[in-house]
């Protein structure tokens, strides 16, 4: 079938309803995947975890009869991924500048859609062997913990705390698990309140207290931070909402688990790389660790294992397949992040490595985010749990 009897459907009068269109490729683990458009354009081009922004010709839609576009991709089975539809860009690169003029759009005939920190849309591609995500949606039988807001007085933004359900100041203290990017973790975007819910209730984790700290998606704020700013870190972590939460809730004294994405799971290392004495396991999803400039350190941290004292720390490190975009400023996060891994395995951490089919992208952390506080949590599961 070609591109214009796929985009016409079976009565030849305008688009198939429901994007994106997906068959059989011929080539085993693959599906050809045809996403449409339509509406008077000059180009049409497909922008996210499936395209590139320094080459936007890689993903640009062929025109049809009647402003109707078409782009058909070759890809791996197992894909979870976002995209949204950019139309009439700039130019064939996307820099910073052009952002504010941009015409991107989720795509309205997909009714899989991802709402972004912050309120951005996007569409969602979901091939038939995506891995299962069945820790993110509430159980109807599954008995829920408490999620409270607070400003802990250390900084003026606003802080949240998990406690499970049946969680009490009797017995023994709780594990602590401190989560970056909070305000992500805390809403649909990644429901950790409802995947710490389930894997307690099935016994896969042991109950935890979590801390989720707001670290700022809609300003600077974040990338001064978490790129391993050792002023926040000693002034805002260590010194206040560290002993803040440990004085205001019944959790442990051992070192906690420390978490985030991108930026925040490179900050989860550099937290227990300086402090494992605080943060005794690390859950990094796609870490930032191949910046190179003098802001971002992040590309430090593998050369600091290598080279400096093993620690008692757990590792739980992922990446994604389509994580291989490359600038004069980083090395791809995939291939910073196999740095990463060698770095570790070769100085003896106990590690638990995963790549994923897809991007930099929410929509594969909701769901392996559980994958990796079994990996971290799970041989600490006591015996009245499991």
């Amino acid at each position: 079938m070609n591109a214009d009897e796929l985009i016409r459907g079976a009565t030849g009068k305008g688009f198939r309803l429901e994007n994106p269109i997906v068959e059989p490729s011929g080539t085993p683990g693959m599906s050809t995947v045809t996403f449409t458009w339509q509406g008077e354009a000059e180009q049409v081009v497909l922008l996210g975890q499936l395209g590139d922004f320094s080459d936007l010709s890689k993903t640009a839609f062929t025109r049809h009869e009647g402003d109707e576009w078409s782009l058909t991709l070759d890809l791996p089975d197992n894909l979870r991924a976002t995209y949204r539809i950019l139309v009439d860009p700039p130019a064939n690169e996307l820099l910073p500048e052009h952002w504010p003029s941009l015409q991107v759009h989720h795509d309205p005939r997909n009714p899989r859609e991802f709402v972004f920190p912050g309120g951005t849309k996007l569409s969602v591609v979901e091939l038939p062997d995506a891995p299962a995500q069945p820790w993110v949606n509430a159980g109807d039988s599954v008995p829920a913990g408490k999620v409270t807001a607070h400003d802990s007085g250390y900084d003026d933004r606003e802080t949240w705390v998990y406690t499970p359900h049946g969680y009490s100041t009797d017995g023994a203290p709780y594990p602590l698990l401190v989560v970056f990017d909070g305000d992500g973790y805390v809403t649909d975007t990644v429901p950790a309140p409802t995947i710490l819910d389930n894997l307690i209730a099935a016994g896969r984790i042991p109950p935890v207290v979590a801390l989720f700290v707001h670290s700022g998606h809609e300003n600077a704020r974040r990338s001064e931070e978490l790129s391993c700013n050792p002023g926040y870190f000693e002034e805002q972590l260590v010194g206040g909402l560290l002993p803040w939460v440990r004085s205001g809730w019944h959790v442990s004294e051992a070192p906690a688990t420390v978490t985030g994405s991108s930026l925040g799971g490179t900050f989860a290392a550099y937290a227990a790389l300086s402090r494992p004495d605080l943060f005794g396991a690390v859950l990094s999803q796609s870490g930032s660790f191949g910046w190179k400039n003098e802001r971002m350190t992040g590309f430090e941290l593998a050369a600091d294992v290598a080279d400096g004292p093993a620690r008692p720390i757990r590792w739980y490190l992922e990446a994604g397949s389509l994580e291989t975009t490359k600038s004069v400023l980083a090395e791809s996060i995939l291939d910073a992040n196999r740095r990463m891994r060698d770095a570790l395995l070769a100085r003896g951490y106990e590690l638990h490595y995963s790549e994923y089919s897809g991007g930099h992208d929410y929509v594969s952390w909701r769901g392996s985010l559980a994958d990796g506080l079994i990996a971290l949590y799970g041989a600490d599961v006591p015996d009245e749990v499991s």
